[in-house]
């Protein structure tokens, strides 16, 4: 499988977990390479959110955006979703449209920082709320939340890039999710717990405006 990792260069979050990538690659031990993947690093200038049909410029099987995560109500938290729009978009892409997902590399992603989560940090999916669209390569962010603390927290950095390398889907089930609140408990709970491996999931707030042909 052919990784490309975008990041923007303005996102302490997005350039620490780079950093971070990049040094394991680097090990001269080689512990951290796998022979069933290659790894390519990219940046942008704008942010991610904005960066419709990167795709075209990029020789990738799978794209993984890595960010940082605001909320209005902060918390230490490193989190994995698709991205799209259900509605409006207010944060980049395109109305009414999804990017295709990949739920079982974004399942294995969820249980691997379950396992290397600092202390102090809780581990999510969120639900699909953000751009890029325009992508036909599956790809999803991994994000470091939610204040300037934690984006440059080192810790924090090398936990998300050991849990990226470290994860090996398995036999999942893919699923799509509806309901519940921007941190998919029960979701990320059921992905952890169970075979379930979700790709985009709705927000409570936009289910009922999913039309059939979203799904």
């Amino acid at each position: 499988m052919r990784i490309a990792f975008v990041n923007s260069r303005q996102d302490v979050a997005g350039v620490n977990i780079r950093h971070h990538l990049e040094q394991l690659l680097q090990d001269p031990s080689g512990a951290w390479q796998r022979s069933d993947q290659t790894c390519t690093f990219h940046d942008t200038e704008d942010r991610l959110i904005h960066a419709a049909g990167i795709d075209r410029t990029l020789e990738a099987d799978l794209i993984i955006f890595i960010s940082r995560h605001a909320s209005k109500t902060p918390m230490p938290v490193l989190t994995v979703h698709v991205t799209g729009n259900y509605r409006a978009a207010e944060l980049g892409g395109a109305p009414g449209t999804l990017t295709p997902a990949a739920p079982a590399m974004m399942q294995a992603v969820l249980r691997s920082l379950a396992r290397h989560c600092p202390a102090g940090y809780q581990v999510a999916y969120e639900v699909t709320h953000h751009g890029p669209t325009g992508l036909s390569t599956p790809s999803f962010f991994v994000e470091i939340g939610s204040t300037a603390k934690e984006w440059a927290d080192p810790v924090a950095g090398r936990a998300v890039a050991e849990s990226i390398l470290d994860a090996v889907p398995g036999a999942a089930v893919p699923l799509i999710g509806f309901g519940g609140t921007h941190y998919a408990v029960r979701q990320t709970d059921l992905a952890i717990t169970t075979r379930a491996a979700f790709g985009h999931i709705a927000h409570t707030r936009e289910v009922p405006f999913i039309e059939p042909e979203m799904i």
